[in-house]
């Protein structure tokens, strides 16, 4: 809780452009009155020269800036929303594009294992669950509790998950590998994990696909599913009707993305979907949306999205 009103105490001291700009004019325009009023108190009368201050007083002109922004950040930090600096409010009127991620924004964030196809079912299961639950990812989440939920006092043999668990590798956007018990494991997309056929993996519509691959073979395929958020229509139909276009920009594959956006209900085509995407991928876009004048606002979780 202190950590949070530090941050709502340095929003709410830091300034926006206009703000600054009024500052500026201040410092020159409120010298110019003092001045100008002296000289009407000693040519004209003194009661002219109060008027004069009163009528060029620049306090509302100055206060005009501050006060909506620190009423903002209060008014935001009181719903949840920490506004990291005043000049992101007034960015926001510049804003014309929305880029979305998918999982954990659009989503729940709160993945589950639906199907498992594979030739080496709980040895892989178990190795891959060891190796993940060094992750917060959503879906790295899910595999863990497939792991104990399935394979229940198998695990490890004594209800728990490997600790012999070294040379942890996560690689943005594709996966994560390391050594477990001594055993090369790799967790994450089909050709991260050496994938060269699909033929084995569990059918399960609108679903992503987290592949196992022990010792440079590919041992297991999870499907997982993502709830989408009940506000998530609702959100983006508000969107729509501030004029603003929406783009998707998910790692996962153009199915899952499309089946995220088709239970929204809302018409797709007028959603920009980027599917397969890399975090170099999602900057790549933002980038080339900036570049083209448009002001562009990134909704994500931070965990592939931090570049962009």
């Amino acid at each position: 809780a202190a950590e949070l009103r530090r941050l709502v105490d340095e929003a709410q001291a830091s300034s926006t452009r206009t703000q600054e700009v009024l500052q500026e004019f201040a410092a020159y325009f409120t010298p110019g009155v003092l001045v100008a009023a002296m000289l009407v108190a000693l040519v004209v009368s003194l009661q002219r020269a109060l008027v004069l201050l009163v009528v060029a007083c620049p306090c509302a002109l100055v206060l005009a800036a501050p006060v909506p922004a620190v009423a903002s950040i209060g008014a935001g930090a009181r719903r949840g929303i920490l506004v990291k600096a005043a000049s992101a409010l007034e960015a926001l009127a510049q804003v014309s594009i929305v880029c979305a991620d998918k999982t954990g924004t659009l989503t729940q964030g709160r993945c589950r294992v639906v199907a498992a196809g594979g030739p080496s079912g709980k040895d892989a299961l178990r190795l891959a669950a060891s190796l993940e639950a060094k992750s917060t990812h959503p879906l790295a989440a899910a595999v863990v509790n497939e792991a104990v939920g399935c394979v229940g006092e198998d695990v490890a043999g004594g209800g728990s998950l490997a600790e012999d668990v070294r040379d942890v590798n996560v690689v943005a956007g594709a996966g994560m590998a390391g050594t477990v018990e001594g055993r090369a494991v790799k967790v994450g997309k089909a050709a991260f994990c050496g994938v060269t056929t699909e033929d084995w993996a569990p059918k399960h519509p609108g679903a992503t696909l987290v592949w196992v691959a022990v010792d440079d073979i590919p041992s297991l395929c999870l499907a997982i599913v993502d709830p989408l958020r009940a506000e998530t229509p609702r959100a983006l139909q508000t969107m729509f009707g501030m004029g603003l276009r929406v783009a998707v920009l998910t790692g996962d594959t153009p199915a899952a993305a499309r089946a995220a956006l088709e239970a929204t209900k809302i018409d797709t085509a007028r959603v920009d979907v980027r599917a397969s995407c890399a975090p170099p991928d999602k900057l790549a876009y933002v980038n080339a949306c900036r570049e083209g004048g448009a002001g562009v606002l990134f909704v994500g979780d931070g965990v592939n999205d931090a570049p962009a």
